[in-house]
C-alpha cells in the first residue's frame, strides 16, 4: 500500500455544512476553498496508482474493392489487417506490478501498454481474466505505487465517493458522486456518468482508498449491466466492491483464471428459501447426503434466502474447500459438510470462457435442447444452400 495521510474528511464536510449558517460571503468562500484543498489532496495521492490502459488489436477485414459485395465468398488471402486501439482505466493493485482492468479492454490484444499520471509509459504482460465478472489482470516490470484498498463492507447508501480515470482520452478525469444503494448481489450502485475510457475506473472513498471498480452502466429496460452504449444516457453505474475484487484478482494471479466452486444442484425459490429440485449424479451435494426436496437454510454459516444468493456463495468459494450447510427435510433441521467441486469451464477463441455447468441453476429440458439443436441445424442447411446458389451464379 502506498504511504499517505488520511484526510480528515468529516472536518472538511463540517466546513461545508457550516456554510448553511455562515453569515459573510467571504466565510462561505473560505470554507469551500478549504474543502476543495482537502479533496485535491486525496486526488493527488490516488492518481499515482490509477493508470490508462491502451491495448492494440489487429483485425482482418475483407477488401471490398477486390470482390465487391460478395466478399464473404473470397479467401482469407484477400483480407487486410486493420489496427485499432482499446483505451480504458486500471489500477496498480500491488507492489509486484499487478494491474487490474476490465476484460473488454485487453482480452485478445496483441500488445498492452500502461500510462501513468506522469505520462510515463510501459508495456504490460497479460496474465488472465475472469469473463464472469469482466476483470482482467496485467503485469508490468516496473516499480509503481499500489493503491490503498479500503473496506467495502463499511460503505452504506449515501457514502460520498469519486471516480477517477480516463475519459475520451483525457486523464485524469474525476467525477464525484455517492453510493445510491448496495444491491442484494453485493454490487455497488452509484450516480456516476460513464464515458469511453472509464471502463475499469476505481471508486474511491473520502479517505483516498479504492472501495470498488467500475463494472458498467445499469441498463434499466433490460435489467442488466455491461458495455457503454452511445445512446444510453443513464447515470446509474454498478461497481464491484473491493472485497470481491481482491478475491477475484488473487485467483487470476494464482491460476490465470477464476476457479469457481460447484455444488451440483438445480433449485427453485420456495417461501424465500431455495429448495432442491434435482441433484446431479456424483456431485458434491449428492456426496454430502442432500436429496431432492431439501430446503437450503444456510451455506458456510450464511443464511440463504434465494437460489441466486446460494449460487453466488458457492461460486465464490474455492474448489476443494469444505463448508458447513444447514437444510430442512421433513420439517427437521439437519446439518452436513460439503466439499465443493470445480465448476467446469472450456476456453474458447478470444480468451473467453464458456461455463459447461453452473454451481446452482435451472437447466433446459431434453425436449427444449433437442428443439434448439434442430432449429440450428435447419438454419445451417439453409445457409449452405444459399451459398451454393451464389457460387453457381458467380461461375456463370
Amino acid at each position: 500500500m502506498f504511504p499517505h495521510t488520511k484526510i480528515s474528511v468529516p472536518a472538511a464536510v463540517g466546513l461545508f455544512v457550516s456554510l448553511l449558517t455562515a453569515g459573510p460571503v467571504a466565510t462561505a468562500g473560505e470554507g469551500l476553498k478549504a474543502l476543495e484543498r482537502e479533496l485535491q489532496a486525496i486526488l493527488k495521492t490516488a492518481e499515482q496508482s490509477v493508470v490508462t490502459v491502451t491495448s492494440e488489436f489487429a483485425k482482418k477485414v475483407a477488401n471490398q474493392d477486390k470482390r465487391g459485395n460478395l466478399s464473404f465468398l473470397g479467401s482469407s488471402d484477400d483480407a487486410s489487417s486493420v489496427i485499432y486501439l482499446n483505451v480504458g482505466t486500471g489500477i496498480i493493485f500491488d507492489e509486484n506490478g499487478i494491474v487490474v482492468t476490465r476484460s473488454s479492454v485487453v482480452v485478445g490484444a496483441r500488445s498492452n501498454k500502461v500510462t501513468f499520471a506522469t505520462g510515463e509509459e510501459t508495456l504490460a504482460e497479460y496474465v488472465g481474466q475472469d469473463p464472469h465478472t469482466g476483470f482482467a489482470v496485467l503485469r508490468i516490470a516496473k516499480e509503481a505505487t499500489p493503491v490503498s484498498l479500503g473496506d467495502s463492507d463499511e460503505l452504506y447508501p449515501g457514502s460520498l465517493t469519486f471516480m477517477i480515470g480516463n475519459s475520451y482520452g483525457a486523464y485524469p478525469s474525476v467525477v464525484f458522486g455517492s453510493i445510491n444503494s448496495i444491491r442484494e448481489d453485493g454490487m455497488l450502485q452509484l450516480s456516476t456518468h460513464l464515458n469511453p475510457g472509464n471502463n475499469g475506473s476505481p471508486i474511491i472513498n473520502m479517505a483516498g482508498e479504492v472501495v470498488g471498480l467500475i463494472a458498467g452502466k445499469l441498463n434499466a429496460p433490460n435489467g442488466y449491466y455491461g458495455g457503454f452504449s452511445a445512446g444510453d444516457l443513464s447515470a446509474t453505474t454498478l461497481a464491484y466492491p473491493s472485497k470481491k475484487l481482491q478475491q477475484i484478482v488473487a485467483r487470476i494471479i494464482k491460476f490465470g483464471e477464476v476457479k469457481k466452486g460447484w455444488l451440483g444442484v438445480v433449485g427453485f425459490d420456495n417461501s424465500a428459501k431455495p429448495q432442491i429440485r434435482e441433484i446431479k449424479d456424483n456431485s458434491p451435494a449428492q456426496q454430502a447426503g442432500l436429496v431432492s426436496g431439501d430446503v437450503i437454510l444456510s451455506f458456510s454459516s450464511t443464511s440463504i434466502t434465494s437460489v441466486e444468493q446460494l449460487a453466488r456463495l458457492v461460486e465464490s468459494t474455492q474448489p476443494g474447500e469444505t463448508v458447513p450447510m444447514e437444510y430442512l427435510r421433513d420439517q427437521q433441521r439437519l446439518r452436513t459438510q460439503v466439499r465443493l467441486g470445480e465448476k467446469m469451464q472450456v476456453k474458447i477463441r478470444g480468451g473467453n470462457v464458456r461455463n459447461q455447468r453452473a454451481a446452482v441453476t435451472n437447466s433446459k429440458t431434453p425436449a427444449e435442447q433437442a428443439l434448439n439443436e434442430a432449429t440450428l441445424i435447419e438454419r445451417i442447411e439453409q445457409l449452405q444452400a444459399e451459398v451454393a446458389k451464389l457460387r453457381e451464379l458467380i461461375k456463370q
